[in-house]
């Protein structure tokens, strides 16, 4: 009831030209954690979901959380799972980011569309389940950031977390570990 739809469906993709164009520069991975943590900071997901939240551990403290993230569709079993429904499902989604890719002006849409599901496919075989997240034991795992950058290799944590100025918080409780050493 607040959107101007007129306005919205005149202007098509072209708000969203400067974010894909940030998106198609990228040559690096430090460049790419410098952008998903300037996302991170306007609201925008990716793979890595971080707060800051008061330490369940320590409620005296406030401590910067991971948790996974990186997939659309509601859980992991979306893109797991070979059930009918699912299957039927994760075409729809396909469909849906070619639809997207198309309006965005994208060249090889259907090419995008599929890689990106073969992405979020990859992120959903290292997710935990849902059952397993919801474990307050098993999810907090304290780390200090140089143990974090230590323990995780292949992911620029300083980058990721310089743009949201986390990047001198001392404790970091992630989630799953796992799903961060994979990522």
């Amino acid at each position: 009831s607040f959107m101007d739809e007129a306005a919205a469906n005149s202007l098509g993709a072209a708000p969203l030209k400067p974010r894909l164009a940030e998106v198609d520069a990228l040559k690096t991975t430090a460049e790419l954690a410098d952008l998903l943590g300037r996302y991170s900071m306007i609201a925008i997901g990716g793979a890595v979901n971080g707060f800051v939240e008061a330490d369940a551990g320590d409620p005296t403290r406030v401590v910067v959380y991971l948790a996974q993230a990186g997939t659309a569709l509601p859980d992991r079993d979306y893109y797991l799972n070979d059930d009918k429904r699912f299957v039927d499902i994760r075409e729809k989604y396909r469909q849906y980011l070619e639809k997207a890719f198309t309006l965005a002006g994208r060249p090889n849409a259907a090419a995008d569309a599929g890689t990106v599901l073969a992405l979020e496919t990859d992120l959903a075989r290292i997710q935990w389940t849902r059952v397993e997240s919801r474990d307050a034991v098993k999810t907090y795992n304290k780390y200090a950031l140089p143990k974090l950058v230590q323990d995780m290799p292949g992911f620029d944590w300083m980058a990721w977390a310089r743009p949201q100025q986390i990047d001198t918080q001392a404790d970091w409780v992630i989630s799953q570990p796992s799903f961060f050493k994979n990522f």
